[in-house]
């Protein structure tokens, strides 16, 4: 899910079985797991309200992981219900851990994974203001950051 069209197409392309935007989301729950949620929903956000949404999207024994960190010091609200009685599993993730990362790097060089559809562009470390304004308007995913030597004029 995510409120940005673009880069629900790449994911679309990159083999997800769907994609949804949060206001098509309840839709969604009805069409793919008849109204009764998912099995597991991982939160990437870091936002409280996506925090305490994510519990609405699982089903009674679904599991939430949050994975994006909110900003220190926030607070977010479940209804006891909710979590009691449908006895939901609700756990956090900070960070990985050194064999994760060697892991996730050996995917990489071993191309089994085309992560291409995730680079939106090349830009020199002359140009990184350019590429935070860029993300920071909600434009592409990743940029590669390059030595100039590397990039074509």
């Amino acid at each position: 899910m995510d409120m940005n069209r673009d880069r629900l197409s790449i994911a679309k392309e990159m083999g997800a079985d769907f994609t949804v935007s949060p206001e098509e989301i309840e839709d969604t729950l009805k069409r793919i797991c008849d109204g009764v949620g998912f099995d597991i929903v991982v939160e990437c956000t870091g936002q409280v309200s996506v925090w305490e949404g994510a519990v609405g999207y699982v089903r009674r024994g679904g599991t939430v992981l949050l994975f994006g960190g909110c900003p220190s010091g926030s607070k977010v609200t479940y209804l006891t219900n909710r979590l009691h009685y449908d006895e939901l599993t609700i756990k956090g993730s900070f960070h990985y851990t050194p064999d994760d990362v060697r892991y996730a790097r050996d995917l990489i060089v071993s191309r089994k994974l085309n992560l291409l559809p995730l680079v939106t562009g090349s830009f020199s470390l002359h140009d990184i203001k350019k590429v935070f304004r860029l993300l920071s308007e909600g434009k592409g995913i990743k940029y590669a950051i390059l030595p100039d030597s590397t990039l074509k004029q």
